[in-house]
């Protein structure tokens, strides 16, 4: 019998407490000239945080009490773009564009563990492409153990997909694959996500022209040749598909919500679904199909389904984790958006007609305003075992709401200490709010901890930005007023 925990009650009657050391940075004022920002990491020396605009892009370096060392920056010129900075531990690589003439080329600089960065670059490909075709959508991701580094973009000729590249390098940007992807369902069909493997392997994932349920992957490393394998599900998939890589045991993870079919006018999820694809061989588990019943609903609403049949409307599935057994965790949060219309009477003096109204001698026009708000919830959270067994469904409840910021604060992060997790996230986005942290451990069972109190501590977290660089530790970075500052936090208990 599957264990539900809902967490509210669990957090009334434990008395476990998990704690954390929480250290700021000084604030940095952002300008026009760089208005962006991000955590990109630590190297053996520094914490980095990058702050770019159009033309301006700087590294900011930090010691591990969070005081600003020195700031590097990049020169970029007109016919660059400077698109991927990674850091390692030793040394590091900044990859951009080059425009010449009908070419397009693909650099790399090498850094040292300073970020001095040197000023003869490297040449990793030339594509005969416009330059604001890559520039837009050349992309890159890297392997979990951060080993390879996979660019990838489509390439277009008279208009149409020629093909789709990827080409994979390891940290000495020696390339060690290179694939041209151009296959009809390539094509015609809709790319999903690329994966890169632990050993330098790729999975890269295609939906089908006007379908949600079937797939290509396309699976490539050094040891085995290219291969193609198809997933056809007998089932129809409410929003999308979630895909990851389980490194150890060389499968790729996959989980999703089922559209309910016998109310076409209702769009919903009634059941939550998983399954394995073996990337040796293709071979394809037996589907696990867990029916959202009311008990279910009841640990999630609090409230009773008001039809016989479960639905859920609002849910995504966000994340996978692969754990060391073969078996993995699914993370699925509640998300969506309303846009909210209302009218203002606006003076217009001694002016009328229309659809105003007369009010003495003066006349009001109502003026139309939208508003648009961003709702991110609940989390549900699946834990199966290697033969796809659900062992627990944990429900971590939230609420955030905000507006016109397109939810950049909201949503939660994870940090993976191996034997257990924390879900960070803001109980409210507000600067009344405060940072909260769930801990699973390795039994499924889940506390409740508050971290810090955003007003008092002059910060506001943007969560889903944050940066796992060791263990137990994670840099947050922080934005209010226009200034940009790192959070970090240590959880002493792993330590």
């Amino acid at each position: 019998m599957k264990n539900y925990v809902i967490i509210l009650l669990l957090c009334i009657f434990s008395s476990n407490s998990y704690a954390q050391e929480v250290s700021y940075s000084k604030a940095i004022k952002l300008t026009n000239k760089t208005p962006k920002f991000k955590i990109l990491g630590r190297n053996a020396k520094y914490f980095i945080a990058e702050r770019w605009g159009e033309k301006f892009h700087y590294l900011d370096l930090y010691s591990s009490n969070l005081r600003k060392i020195s700031t590097k920056e990049f020169k970029i010129e007109a016919d660059e773009a400077l698109k991927k900075i990674w850091i390692q531990p030793k040394q590091g690589w900044v990859l951009y564009t080059k425009s010449v003439k009908d070419f397009t080329y693909i650099n790399a600089r090498q850094m040292d563990v300073n970020l001095n960065v040197k000023t003869t670059p490297l040449v990793l490909d030339s594509i005969l492409e416009r330059k604001d075709y890559v520039q837009n959508n050349f992309r890159t991701t890297q392997s979990l153990n951060e080993k390879y580094l996979a660019i990838y973009l489509p390439i277009f000729s008279k208009g149409s997909l020629d093909y789709f590249l990827v080409s994979v390098y390891d940290e000495n940007m020696n390339q060690i694959q290179k694939l041209k992807l151009n296959t009809d369902f390539v094509k015609q069909g809709t790319f999903v996500e690329l994966l890169v493997l632990n050993n330098g392997g790729v999975a890269a994932i295609f939906l089908e022209k006007n379908s949600n349920n079937k797939f290509e992957i396309y699976f490539s490393d050094e040891e085995t040749k290219f291969k193609t394998f198809t997933l056809n599900l007998d089932n129809q998939v409410f929003k999308k598909l979630k895909f990851e890589v389980d490194n150890l045991n060389n499968t790729l993870l996959i989980a999703g919500l089922n559209l309910y079919q016998d109310n076409k006018r209702l769009v919903a999820a009634d059941a939550f679904f998983t399954l394995k694809m073996n990337l040796e061989t293709g071979e394809i588990s037996n589907k696990t199909v867990e029916v959202f019943t009311n008990e279910f609903y009841k640990l999630l609403t609090e409230n009773d389904s008001k039809t016989e049949k479960v639905f859920l409307q609002t849910f995504y599935i966000k994340t996978i984790l692969p754990r060391v057994d073969g078996g993995f965790l699914v993370f699925a949060e509640s998300y969506y958006e309303n846009e909210e219309v209302f009218e203002v009477p606006q003076s217009n003096g001694l002016s009328g007609g229309g659809t105003s109204m007369m009010i003495g001698q003066t006349s009001f026009s109502p003026s139309t305003y939208k508003t648009n708000y961003y709702f991110y919830n609940d989390v549900i959270v699946y834990t199966l075992d290697k033969d796809l067994k659900i062992e627990s469904v944990n429900i971590i409840k939230k609420r955030q709401k905000s507006q016109e910021d397109n939810g950049g604060y909201s949503s939660f992060n994870i940090v993976n200490q191996q034997n257990m997790l924390e879900v960070l996230f803001l109980d409210e986005i507000s600067t009344n709010s405060s940072l909260k942290r769930y801990t699973l451990n390795k039994d499924s069972e889940i506390f409740k901890d508050y971290i810090l109190n955003v007003g008092q501590n002059d910060v506001m977290p943007v969560v889903k930005l944050a940066v796992q660089t060791a263990p137990n530790e994670i840099l947050v970075p922080s934005y209010l007023n226009n200034s940009f500052s790192i959070i970090k936090i240590i959880f002493e208990d792993n330590k």
